[in-house]
């Protein structure tokens, strides 16, 4: 849940540390799989100590724009 909370923070313009090392340094995007149903999963993560976790099944019609629609994700990510 920290996770989600902090995702929460960073769509309202916050800027929560990371859960795990404690830096401010979150960033986040959504990945666009279903482009008719605008469907994909988000995915919130630190810049510093690389990790990130998946938040599954997200409705991208309710974003207020198309801003943080990424291709994928940074390839060096940990998963948590």
């Amino acid at each position: 849940m920290k996770w989600i909370k902090a995702l929460n923070e960073l769509t309202n313009g916050n800027d929560p540390a990371c859960p795990k090392c404690g830096e401010k340094s979150l960033d986040y995007g959504y990945v666009l799989i279903d482009t008719k149903k605008r469907l994909g999963y988000g995915a919130v993560w630190c810049e510093k100590c690389r990790l990130c976790k998946l938040i599954s099944r997200v409705d991208l019609n309710d974003l207020n724009n198309d801003e943080k629609i990424i291709r994928e994700l940074p390839k060096d990510l940990k998963f948590d």
